[in-house]
């Protein structure tokens, strides 16, 4: 592996925060140090994504200029290793494991969710509620109102990884190398005098994976999984257990980080290989060598966006050389 992208994995990985702590924002990028890695990306609109960096950092960026220029819209206590979107507005999560709502602009507060023990590795809605992926080997729910955790889903050996959405489920991966289905069988909705709270079972569990498993993303109606070893993987859900489909080896994969979907075609980030990989059905994936190497990912409209270690944020070329499809 890259030495320089281990020792920003270990980086990541860390349960301790490394980002300057407040609540400020409104600081225009480039900043005077070289911008820290992003760890997470979040569309907002076809013109402008979040940005979660391994400073702390918040960023705002506005996609359509050349190249996309940002504003930091608040800085965080550790590195910003998850974002997503909520009915409440986006939220994030660090590795210090603070979750919060996002201000809406620069400047202003972010409001604290709760804190989740051995830090954030993922966040999703569903129902009503943001759930997290912890260092701890917990599934966490947490209310949208600010009322604290309303359940939580327990079962991984590890710290959990990734989360996703597939067939009415919640599905999560881990360092325990399973991959685990989720029912919310009772979801009791906030009211002035009560919390939210939330109840689920594991309904589906495989091992996935001969390594550590570094995330999961919906392809369609399936899942994919990716690998510590670089090994990706797509499940049809269809039935209580998850059938696999292990995609074509490639010549000397390493680790996969980060993985996005639209339209059935998946998209894994191979930071150690400085290469995006494209994984359209069960073709041979297609690596698209980058400059700098990228350790996230997300599709904006019909773009692919990248998050580098440098920093920076690029887009990724999708159509093959020559423009052939």
């Amino acid at each position: 592996m890259n030495p320089l992208a281990l020792a920003l994995l270990l980086l990541w990985a860390s349960p301790i925060g490394v980002g300057p702590q407040g609540a400020g924002g409104g600081a225009s990028g480039p900043a005077a140090q070289a911008p820290a890695p992003v760890l997470s990306l979040l569309p907002l609109d076809p013109d402008r994504a979040l940005a979660g960096a391994a400073s702390g950092e918040v960023r705002r960026y506005a996609l359509d200029a050349r190249p996309p220029a940002f504003e930091v819209l608040v800085r965080l206590r550790g590195a910003v290793t998850a974002l997503a979107q909520s009915p409440a507005g986006p939220c994030a999560g660090t590795d210090a494991g603070a979750i919060v709502l996002l201000p809406g602009d620069p400047g202003g507060a972010p409001r604290s969710l709760g804190r989740h023990p051995g830090g954030v590795r993922a966040l999703l809605c569903h129902q009503g509620l943001l759930f997290s992926a912890g260092g701890d080997g917990v599934v966490r729910a947490w209310d949208l109102a600010g009322q604290g955790e309303a359940g939580r889903l327990e079962g991984h050996e590890g710290p959990v990884t990734g989360l996703a959405l597939a067939r009415g489920l919640l599905w999560s991966v881990g360092w325990d190398r399973t991959l685990r289905g989720w029912k919310l069988e009772r979801r009791i909705r906030a009211t002035k005098k009560r919390p939210s709270r939330a109840a689920g079972k594991e309904v589906a569990r495989v091992v996935a994976g001969e390594r550590e498993l570094t995330a999961v993303c919906a392809v369609g109606d399936a899942l994919a999984t990716a690998c510590w070893d670089g090994g990706l993987r797509r499940w049809d859900v269809r039935k209580r257990r998850p059938r696999p489909r292990d995609l074509p080896r490639r010549p000397h994969q390493e680790w996969v980080r980060a993985l996005a979907s639209r339209d059935g075609l998946l998209a894994a980030a191979a930071p150690a290989e400085s290469a995006v990989l494209l994984c359209d059905g069960d073709r041979s994936p297609r690596v698209v060598s980058l400059a700098q190497a990228p350790s996230a990912l997300a599709f904006v409209g019909e773009r692919l966006l990248a998050g580098r270690f440098d920093g920076g944020v690029d887009w990724v070329p999708l159509d093959p050389p020559g423009g052939a499809k």
